[in-house]
């Protein structure tokens, strides 16, 4: 039996999935990064707050 071949549309919505996938574990990384920042400020600003 002959091995057939991937279409080339198949193989560029494989990668294009890739891809996708990819920005998006960016985004998230980033987004959760912004997130801690935002947690470190604002505990930093309580602990600042709390000195007399």
């Amino acid at each position: 039996m002959a091995k057939r071949r991937k279409k080339a549309a198949a193989k560029k919505t494989t990668k294009k999935r890739k891809v996708t996938r990819a920005a998006t574990k960016r985004k998230k990384t980033a987004k959760k990064t912004s997130m801690m920042k935002r947690a470190r400020r604002r505990v930093k600003r309580a602990v600042t707050s709390m000195m007399p």
